[in-house]
């Protein structure tokens, strides 16, 4: 890698290349509203390309993402362990429908569409057994039609592979007295059969969020199992390549060591195989070699918690502190000088990018 520097967002968008595009960044904010005294929600979204941002207000804290493969446009979001969930317009940036969850179910926090469009995937559990359920919703009625399991305790994220049959779920496993072991499950959505299950080596983590590659590697990001010390348990990075044994990343220990609680955002970059990871309670960000399995750098931020690319895939676009971001190259792991912004947005989990017209 090189050391050199990389400035061109900076250029007005006239001045870039169609195929330059940085993208919109959405994603969710929770902020104290002063003029309501209370905790309000909100769904930002910012064009990295024109400088300019939108939200739409919210009844929860969005989590997780996915467009509808036909109108890149339209947009489900999903609450973290709550009953909330909900349809947007990005383009016109406004609330479409809400979705809620039934009395005895709750969100966890990821879905996605089906191919055609068709139905919308949803990752919920049972509240009084924590049984993972996909919930199968007819679009645009959002009408629950179908489920089936996802063999496994607390499910948490799902994505979709490349054959557009085959839906990649994580698998929390519960408190550590749980018969099911934290898992990566991989269910053929046509005959709802269970395809693989990948066992996490470590009992003391759960299976959190999910990256994958089109060739079907995959980075698995961990907190601690439930029941453990939040602060002081560790997290961590699992990488897996092709249908190899999965590997935790455990040196160097100067690094992992400082993997507390929650690893929270995953992204790959796959040109390079970079995969990048946060560890908000360690004020950590670290960047992995998924083939190599090495360590490549880390960053301390505060609080670091988002992390996606950039639509021409040039930077990976991380989310920290009060609402701050920057940009770091792809190319060279550096951060963009005079990238950094405060923002006050932006304060959930996960950002993640879209296409405008």
């Amino acid at each position: 890698m090189t050391n050199s520097s990389v400035e061109r967002p900076h250029e007005p968008p006239s001045q870039r290349e169609e195929g330059d595009r940085l993208g919109v960044l959405v994603g969710g904010s929770s902020y104290f509203h002063p003029r309501e005294q209370r905790v309000a929600f909100s769904i930002d979204l910012f064009d990295l390309d024109r400088d300019r941002m939108q939200t739409i207000p919210a009844d929860f804290l969005a989590h997780g993402f996915s467009t509808h493969p036909a109108r890149a446009h339209i947009a489900a979001l999903f609450e973290k362990r709550g009953p909330g969930a909900c349809i947007v317009d990005l383009a016109e940036a406004k609330l479409l429908q809400p979705i809620q969850a039934s009395s005895d179910r709750a969100f966890y926090g990821h879905g996605a569409f089906s191919p055609d469009g068709a139905h919308l995937y949803a990752v919920e559990i049972r509240t009084d057994t924590h049984a993972g359920l996909i919930t199968v919703r007819d679009v645009p009625t959002l009408r629950q039609r179908d489920e089936f399991p996802t063999y496994g305790e607390n499910p948490h994220d799902c994505v979709l592979l490349e054959d557009k049959r085959t839906l990649v779920i994580t698998n929390g496993g519960g408190d550590l007295r749980s018969k099911l072991d934290p898992s990566v499950t991989f269910v053929d959505i046509p005959s709802r059969k269970l395809l693989e299950r990948i066992v996490l080596s470590d009992p003391k983590i759960n299976a959190g969020h999910v990256a994958v590659t089109k060739r079907g590697d995959i980075a698995v990001l961990s907190a601690p199992r439930d029941g453990l010390p939040e602060l002081t348990s560790l997290g961590g990075v699992t990488l897996r390549t092709g249908k190899r044994k999965p590997d935790r990343m455990k040196s160097p220990s100067s690094i992992t060591s400082r993997m507390v609680g929650e690893s929270l955002s995953v992204a790959i970059h796959e040109p390079s195989q970079v995969v990048a990871a946060t560890s908000p309670y360690g004020n950590l960000l670290t960047f992995w070699h998924l083939d190599r399995k090495k360590l490549l750098k880390s960053f301390d931020l505060e609080s670091v918690r988002g992390v996606t690319l950039s639509l021409d895939q040039r930077f990976f676009i991380v989310t920290y502190g009060q609402g701050a971001r920057l940009l770091i190259a792809t190319d060279t792991l550096d951060i963009v000088p005079g990238s950094e912004r405060i923002t006050g947005r932006f304060t959930g989990s996960h950002v993640y990018t879209w296409r405008s017209s």
